[in-house]
């Protein structure tokens, strides 16, 4: 049994941090009601379509024809003719036996204008609830500034105390982190010491940035006072110690840098969507492309220009690789110099001047991790040399990067994987600034009130006919005429009716599995989590989402012109 995380938007225009199951489930219950009443809607709308067809094979019916004929001959026959249509009682010999036909007719016209009537009134209800959903989405949303301001205060509060007792501060998140060990080997029946990251996650930023800024400035009055006006005290202290990290590193490693293209066995599939884009960087390292590489895809617009897309996978750890770990501290630095100088944003810089990227030319990068942080430094200070459309980064912590305001940022997260907590503040709440916010729990905790929930909503939910027949029709008027049409009624369709249990309702109340997770708490930084996070947030249909969704395919869209590896090797000489 796999873990599954249930995620949350906020940031862009209107979307949300806060966890209003209710208001969510709701949401999706409109607006999922009101997209089958339209396509009830577009039912009933084609139904005059198919009278028509069946009224014009009229003439094909045998009591029709002769009835016809012997009424022109002067035979005897009954031939009722009204407005909307006409009855025809006949009896024809055929052999040695005596066939009775009749042609019943039906009163099309006040059949069509109901259906077109009742195809109105469903739109109309439909649209209704899908508006609904729409202020619902709304509604929820206005609550993301106020929880995303008391997250601030708690993260600055959590920051003063660091400053005034930089001691205390740490026994006091020692003990929290003791106390997370505890309780998740309980729930597991099992130790497990990652309980120690993840149930302090609410605390991290805040103590992060306590941290950083007793290493720019000290225990001091200064530093409480800039701590509370500020959100990069993170930054700053990478700054000062990548002035020592950075020379150090490049006397033992080296920093030459050497850039080549490869062609490796297996790579990534063409990139068509964010969806697409997070699998591709995740299989840069499930096929075992060579560390240390990047992919550039570049594409042909239906206008004859170019766009390109950029793969960068995280942290390879190798000691020769511009994506090593020490390489983090100079792209976490508040100085763009330092950011620019880090290997994997020279080598990822290198790798698209090789490929021909030119300025104007539109470009969308993803990245994990490390690589993420390198696509923020790319649209931070690489603006002047490319044109950085929109980057998509998954658990990178970026909060602090002055990314160009041009550039649209979709930023997934999980709540208690520390990596993307590292920059020490929440993420921006722009426009153009998106962020996905996963949370996770092994399923042995909690799910069980989900699943009942499921269960109930399932129960209490009415179901839709998925189709309807002439059948289900109301009562089209009290004459014999309709009475006989309801006889025959059952040839105008050809389908039989079903009903739709709609699991879609239920379906972000119950989360999103993850793949390969186990049933063991782990840390949520692993891309099947990031993957499970973006997976889960497109399912609360947000507006916002759509659009970061729409900007990006506007890049990756028309024809796929090749795929480029490149791989960078850092050394001495």
């Amino acid at each position: 049994m796999n873990a599954r995380v249930s995620s949350s938007l906020y940031g862009s225009r209107s979307c949300t941090t806060v966890e209003l199951d209710d208001i969510v489930h709701i949401a999706d219950v409109c607006n999922h009601t009101g997209k089958l009443l339209q396509a009830h809607s577009s039912y009933w709308a084609n139904l005059p379509a198919s009278m028509s067809r069946f009224r014009a094979m009229a003439p094909l019916c045998p009591a029709w024809q002769m009835g016809v004929s012997r009424a022109l001959g002067g035979a005897s026959s009954t031939v009722g003719v009204s407005t909307y249509g006409c009855t025809i009682d006949t009896t024809t010999s055929i052999g040695n036996d005596n066939i009775a036909y009749e042609h019943i007719g039906i009163d099309t016209m006040l059949l069509q204008q109901r259906s077109a009537d009742e195809s109105e009134a469903l739109s109309q209800v439909g649209t209704a609830l899908i508006l609904l959903a729409d202020k619902l989405t709304q509604a929820h949303s206005l609550y993301s500034h106020a929880e995303h301001t008391v997250d601030r205060i708690i993260n600055e509060g959590i920051e003063l105390g660091f400053e005034i007792s930089p001691k205390y501060a740490s026994l006091g998140f020692a003990a929290l982190a003791a106390l997370g060990v505890i309780r998740g080997s309980i729930v597991e029946q099992r130790f497990n010491p990652i309980y120690a990251i993840t149930d302090t996650w609410w605390a991290q930023e805040g103590f992060l940035a306590g941290f950083g800024n007793l290493i720019t400035l000290g225990n001091s009055k200064q530093a409480m006072a800039v701590g509370l006006v500020s959100t990069s005290e993170v930054n700053r202290a990478a700054s000062k110690i990548s002035m020592v990290t950075a020379p150090a590193n490049n006397m033992l490693f080296g920093d030459t840098l050497t850039v080549q293209e490869i062609y490796p066995t297996r790579g990534i599939t063409t990139t068509s969507s964010i969806a697409s884009s997070l699998d591709n960087v995740h299989d840069m390292r499930l096929n075992h492309v060579d560390y240390g590489s990047i992919a550039i895809e570049q594409f042909k617009q239906p206008d004859g220009t170019r766009s390109w897309m950029v793969t960068i996978p995280g942290t390879d750890g190798h000691l020769d690789s511009p994506f090593s770990w020490q390489t983090n501290i100079e792209l976490m630095s508040a100085r763009a110099s330092q950011r620019k100088l880090a290997d994997s944003a020279r080598m990822v810089d290198q790798a698209m001047t090789m490929a021909g990227i030119q300025p104007g030319e539109p470009v969308a990068m993803v990245g994990h991790s490390q690589g993420g942080i390198v696509a923020a430094t790319m649209a931070s200070d690489f603006a002047d040399k490319y044109t950085i459309s929109h980057i998509v980064t998954a658990g990178s912590p970026i909060a602090n990067h002055p990314i160009a305001p041009q550039t649209w940022v979709t930023s997934i997260e999980m709540n208690d994987e520390l990596v993307s907590n590292l920059d020490g503040a929440r993420n921006p709440m722009t426009d153009q600034w998106l962020t996905v916010r996963g949370t996770s729990m092994p399923p042995q905790t909690g799910y069980s009130g989900i699943a009942q929930r499921e269960t109930q909503a399932t129960a209490t939910t009415p179901s839709l006919p998925r189709y309807t027949t002439v059948q289900s029709l109301p009562q089209l008027s009290a004459d014999s005429s309709a009475q006989r049409a309801t006889r025959s009624t059952n040839t105008l369709s050809h389908t039989t009716p079903t009903t739709s249990t709609m699991p879609y309702l239920t379906a972000h109340t119950q989360g999103t599995e993850v793949e390969h997770s186990g049933d063991r708490k782990f840390l949520s930084h692993e891309m099947w989590y990031m993957k499970a996070a973006w997976k889960d947030a497109q399912q609360l249909g947000a507006p916002d989402l759509a659009r970061h969704e729409q900007h990006f395919d506007q890049i990756v869209q028309g024809e796929h012109v090749s795929t480029q590896y490149f791989r960078g090797r850092i050394s001495k000489n």
